[in-house]
């Protein structure tokens, strides 16, 4: 799917994490098992988001790690992703992996067709010592679940005090930023009147399928936010996950939307 509004990246900023701890895990140890079908990156991508939750138990980080399996397992099978997406941006975890670089990755065969592959990584976990504000609240009106191809994205806001937002659309494969954009720059969401979206009249978020295609399934998502903080990650959905859990609990607020484009 194509949404026709330029990207352009804005200035870093970077989420702030103080009064939150820090902790080092030295080795998270990632394993995953392959046939000889499936390619080595996409296994070694696996064992690594492997190491990620095996250094975040080692931090202490336990709530809800089944989720992260949930998400992964749907990214290999392509099925139910936007609702596993869905569940985990929602649980807002008390902590998250920052910083990891690999230590090591070895493969080897274990048995005829099939292999496994080690990742070794060193991580920073940090540990959020506020939960979410309860008084921070957003609503959204005017979203949809299915749209034609071509169609446009429309929708307001209402929050209950001044806050920012970043949008962004993800799919099985990869993921955005809808919202700021190259035509529409970052402001603060006023709590005394609602907002819609698009914010400029000569701006549409025109929603089309990839050639070939004849119904794809996505999930928008919002993340309000009490500063004015940038996205600074890439295109994938992995990378929106992780930037949007490296934001302080209290900092923010999550609204997700599933929907269907189809021919």
């Amino acid at each position: 799917m194509r949404i026709f509004i330029t990207i352009v990246f804005i200035l870093l900023l970077i989420v702030p994490l103080s009064g939150d701890d820090s902790v080092s895990i030295l080795d998270a140890v990632g394993k995953y098992k392959f046939p000889d079908s499936e390619s080595v990156k996409s296994a070694k991508q696996k064992a690594t988001n492997n190491a990620k939750l095996d250094a975040l138990k080692k931090a202490g980080v336990l709530e809800d790690i089944s989720a992260f399996e949930s998400l992964y397992r749907s990214e290999t099978t392509g099925k139910g992703y936007s609702e596993a997406f869905s569940s985990l941006i929602q649980l807002q975890m008390r902590g998250a992996t920052k910083n990891c670089t690999e230590q090591s990755n070895e493969e080897k065969k274990i048995y005829e067709g099939w292999r496994e592959i080690e990742v070794r990584l060193k991580c920073n976990v940090v540990k959020f010592k506020d939960g979410p504000d309860a008084g921070f609240i957003a609503k959204v009106d005017g979203l949809k679940s299915s749209y034609k191809n071509r169609e446009n994205l429309k929708f307001s806001i209402g929050i209950s005090q001044d806050a920012y937002m970043i949008g962004f659309i993800i799919n099985s494969e990869r993921g955005f930023q809808l919202y700021p954009n190259d035509y529409e720059q970052s402001k603060m969401l006023s709590k005394e009147i609602g907002t819609d979206f698009p914010r400029r009249e000569k701006v549409n978020y025109k929603l089309e399928l990839n050639k070939n295609d004849k119904r794809n399934e996505h999930l928008l998502i919002l993340v309000f936010l009490k500063e004015d903080i940038a996205y600074t990650g890439g295109n994938t959905s992995q990378s929106i996950l992780e930037w949007i859990q490296l934001v302080p609990p209290n900092k923010k607020v999550i609204y997700n939307h599933p929907f269907f484009v189809y021919e």
